[in-house]
């Protein structure tokens, strides 16, 4: 995503920034990444954040792996998001022995 916001890394010591840096070159990563690919959406925008859309206890979650008030993104970041949770939305109804339906207009 290209923007999140809610101000948890103010001061951050050095060799934290060191280690997240570090974390940051695997893929498992989930957080704040602290680049701006599209700019600043607001003064107190933190940049992009990387997070994993998975299962727990038969619902799907979407871990920030940072406390976010609110998320930004470009339309097609938003249809990728929303094509991520339908797909995992359909697994973990498999799992639950359920059937999910898509609604779209209404």
């Amino acid at each position: 995503m290209s923007h999140h916001g809610s101000e948890p890394f103010d001061e951050m010591p050095e060799a934290f920034k060191k280690l997240l840096g570090e974390m940051k070159e695997t893929s498992g990563f989930r957080g704040a990444i602290g680049a701006y690919p599209h700019g600043k959406l607001t003064a107190k925008d933190e940049g992009s954040i990387q997070f994993a859309i998975g299962e727990k206890e038969g619902k799907v979650v979407i871990d920030f792996g940072t406390p976010t008030a609110w998320i930004g993104m470009t339309p097609q970041q938003a249809m990728d998001l929303a094509a991520s949770i339908m797909n995992r939305a359909r697994i973990v109804a498999r799992h639950n022995g359920e059937t999910v339906h898509v609604t779209i207009g209404g």
